[in-house]
């Protein structure tokens, strides 16, 4: 009998049936309650550490997708002015429920919109990426990683449930180091994009 098998067995068990449906459909609403939870504390703490910050009058937090069973994230970003290109930002979010809402971050770029953009910045800024070990390219980023949560993960779960504000905290501190650490570089392309497009106006 493999595994598969013998868990069907213990759960068919006529003692055991109508519990395991019932702690089935429990599980399901722990999972949707903890993925709002997850993200309806950590936009206000985000955005509390941003406005706290000497970056308050650079950049902004925003939510980017309204929370529900599916793809959501936030953005640290710089506001655009007339004319500005579309700006590089940090971006924190998660991918859908066939990852198990794997959480990831890394800086947003849609490279089509800056072919020949070749300032020196974004060298430094993808090296410091890859310092902090935001590694992955594709056209939408200039780096990209998977971070170490998914929110469905089981310990996860338990952690959004009884003990929150410490892992809101954890999540927190860790966005908010790398801005810190990428936010001379993120400034100096962001800079630079707006003053290509100014020359040629």
């Amino acid at each position: 009998m493999n595994y598969d098998d013998a868990v069907f067995k213990f759960l068919a068990d006529p003692t055991r049936i109508e519990q395991a449906v019932e702690i089935a459909d429990y599980i399901e609403r722990l999972k949707n309650d903890m993925l709002v939870r997850f993200w309806t504390k950590l936009n206000p703490s985000l955005d509390k550490h941003l406005k706290n910050s000497d970056f308050c009058n650079q950049y902004k937090y925003r939510p980017q997708r309204t929370i529900r069973k599916g793809w959501a994230s936030g953005d640290i970003y710089m506001p655009q002015i007339a004319n500005d290109p579309q700006l590089a930002f940090l971006c924190f979010g998660q991918f859908g429920s066939e990852t198990n809402y794997q959480l990831y971050l890394g800086v947003h770029w849609v490279r089509n919109s800056h072919e020949g953009f070749n300032h020196p910045s974004l060298g430094k800024l993808d090296i410091e990426l890859i310092t902090n070990k935001i590694t992955m390219e594709d056209s939408w980023w200039l780096r990209r990683a998977n971070y170490k949560y998914r929110i469905y993960d089981p310990l996860v779960l338990s952690r959004l449930y009884l003990n929150p504000d410490s892992l809101i905290e954890e999540v927190t501190n860790e966005i908010w180091d790398l801005f810190v650490a990428i936010e001379p570089y993120l400034t100096e392309v962001n800079s630079a994009l707006r003053a290509s497009v100014q020359s040629q106006v």
